[in-house]
């Protein structure tokens, strides 16, 4: 249950009051679980370390919201604008991102495993090491992200576009790569053993010492692709 006097304040007096808030008092909790904050502003707001979980955050607009260490574990950020936010080590498991604008933000060191991202816009976003785990990012934009030794284990990324992002040491272990855009990609050293790469255009791609053991290639475009790989590399 939200702190109504904290959401009143947020909600009535915006950001700047907020902030103040916060340097006024860094040792209060902030509590707004379950608040309603559709179709919001809260662009650069202080929210790190506050409880948002199962929070409506639909269409709501969080330019350079600070959210490092939040839970937003069951919160809905359908539609929502939050392009160049920060969101590193916050807890987002199970987190509703549909055809969200996450463009430019880091949430490096996240756990957004089972996290609804289809249709999101995650280009040059950083989840450098954040857990992505059977997360749905159908259709989703991927394109020059950085998912550096991200888990993205039975993920569906089925028709993404990953063009140019850096996916090195990725654990894609299981995942639904069918019909994804991985054109120019960085894979080196990825894991993509029992992966779904039918129908994925590989053209370009780096695969220097991936795991492809057990993955689905066919009519897959690899054209041009760097394709010194281990085939027989075990599963981590």
């Amino acid at each position: 249950m939200a702190n109504q006097d904290q959401l009143t304040l947020l909600l009535t007096r915006g950001a700047l009051a907020w902030n103040q808030y916060r340097k006024n008092h860094p040792d209060s909790a902030v509590d707004l679980s379950g608040a309603d904050f559709s179709g919001a502003d809260l662009s650069s707001a202080n929210l790190g370390d506050a409880d948002l979980s199962d929070a409506d955050l639909s269409r709501a607009t969080l330019h350079h919201v600070y959210l490092k260490g939040a839970n937003l574990s069951g919160a809905n950020l359908s539609e929502a604008t939050i392009r160049s936010a920060y969101l590193g080590g916050s807890r987002l498991i199970g987190t509703n991102f549909s055809h969200s604008d996450l463009s430019h933000s880091d949430l490096s060191h996240s756990d957004l495993s089972q996290a609804l991202l289809r249709g999101a816009n995650l280009s040059s976003a950083n989840f450098n090491e954040s857990n992505l785990s059977e997360s749905n990012l159908i259709e989703a934009k991927l394109d020059a992200g950085d998912f550096i030794r991200t888990n993205l284990s039975k993920a569906d990324l089925s028709r993404a576009g990953l063009e140019r992002a850096s996916l090195q040491q990725a654990n894609l272990s299981g995942a639904n790569l069918s019909g994804a855009d991985l054109s120019g990609t960085y894979l080196n050293g990825a894991d993509l053993s029992g992966a779904n790469l039918s129908s994925a255009n590989l053209s370009g791609t780096y695969l220097n010492g991936a795991n492809l053991s057990g993955a689905d290639l066919s009519g897959a475009d690899l054209d041009l692709a760097d394709l010194r790989t281990d085939f027989n590399k075990p599963k981590h």
